[in-house]
Formats: C-alpha cells, structure tokens, sequence
C-alpha cells in the first residue's frame, strides 16, 4: 500500500471515531500505534526515499486546512499521529512542527503531544523562550529549511530528510501558512 493510500485511511472520519476514544494521551497512542494503518504507514515511509518528507509536508497541509471554531478539529487524529512518528526519529523537525500545531485551535492529542515535544526539547536547554519563538523557511536549491528561531537562544534549523528530490515551489496554502516569518507566542 502506498503512503497516500494510507494517509487519506488515517485521515477518514471512520479513523478518528476508532482511535479517539482514549482517555489519555498515553492510551491514544498505544490505541493508535496499534491500528494496522500506523503500521503500515510507520514501514512505508521508512521504505520511501522522501517518507519522513511526505508524513512532515502532510501534517503542515492537514494544520493549514480552516476550521470551525466552534468544533473539535477533524484533523486531530492524523495531525498528532504524523507529529508522533516525527518525533520518534527527528526531534528536531518535530519541534519546529509542534510550533505550528500549539498555535492551531480546537486540536487536542496533538497539542498535548505538541507541548510534550516542546517542553523536552526546550527542558534539554536546545531552545528555550517562551515569549517568542519565530517559525521560518527558506529554499536553498533543491532543499527546504526550517528555522526556529528566538532571541535569547539563536536558531535551529532543521533541513528536513537530506537530499530531497527537486521539487516545485510549495502549494499556496503551505506558504500562507510559513511565509513570511510568523511569531508564535508561548
């Protein structure tokens, strides 16, 4: 099964009414990591050249997506899930998305797992402000770069997944949501 076959699986309304029934974050992600999707998808993009790139781009496109605000984002499932699996191998990466995803509204495990990932990277002293953190991005030739940065600690940046395939200038919605510098506040 390809990866998007299993992204649009995950991200199926029918998906989230079997996972989110948790009563904790620790629960959500063992009822998660236990669906035969998670699987598949955890050993397809470890399989795909550019997997860990696919799973990153697709949270940021499911966190750029509107919603109301006056429900639960459908979103919250595969969001957290993807940022799990990031974290898993590239903690930095999973940062500088648990930025974007803390600033989303009506998210729930994936804010949760969104603020654990900050408070572990900030509580290894590799970036810590909480009043203003500066989420960026750059095209370097065929590559993008992600930057964190704050005034007190410098900048990370992240190039996510080296050698990346040349790709087109990103979709709209994914440079709305990135460009240009956006502050996010803790």
């Amino acid at each position: 099964m390809t990866s998007e076959t299993l992204f649009r699986k995950i991200e199926d309304f029918a998906f989230s009414a079997r996972v989110d029934v948790a009563s904790g974050v620790r629960v959500f992600l063992r009822i998660a990591f236990d669906q035969p999707e998670v699987i598949q998808l955890q050993a397809c993009i470890e399989q795909e050249e550019d997997g860990y790139l696919k799973i990153w781009e697709r949270a940021f496109s499911l966190c750029s997506r509107e919603v109301d605000a006056q429900y639960a984002n459908p979103w919250d499932v595969p969001i957290a899930i993807y940022l799990y699996i990031i974290k898993e191998s590239h903690l930095e990466n999973a940062y500088i998305l648990a930025h974007v995803v803390k600033a989303k509204i009506n998210l729930l495990w994936a804010r949760q797992i969104a603020l654990d990932i900050i408070s572990e990277v900030d509580n290894s002293n590799k970036m810590s402000d909480p009043h203003e953190i500066f989420f960026s991005v750059r095209q370097k030739e065929n590559r993008r770069e992600y930057q964190v940065s704050s005034p007190s600690k410098g900048i990370i940046t992240a190039t996510p997944w080296h050698h990346l395939r040349e790709q087109p200038e990103p979709e709209d919605h994914f440079n709305q949501l990135i460009f240009p510098r956006v502050a996010l506040n803790g």
